[in-house]
């Protein structure tokens, strides 16, 4: 869940749902991110796409609208 838009930092939004969700898509525990740097990179990028994901769907409604 994004309170504002983006994500602050690395340990920002620990909530039920970015966990469950990371784990689904990558099969890695959230616990477990800061044991490597591939961890870390993976959640990192996990986090970039969901953002991304969220901007493209804004994106679309907005040209629906527009159209």
């Amino acid at each position: 869940m994004l309170y504002e838009f983006g994500f602050e930092d690395d340990s920002y939004c620990f909530c039920d749902y970015c966990k469950e969700e990371f784990y689904k898509d990558t099969g890695i525990d959230l616990s477990k991110i800061y044991a490597n740097s591939y961890n870390l990179e993976r959640w990192r990028q996990w986090k970039q796409d969901q953002v991304m994901e969220i901007v493209h769907e804004a994106k679309n409604i907005t040209n629906d609208l527009d159209g």
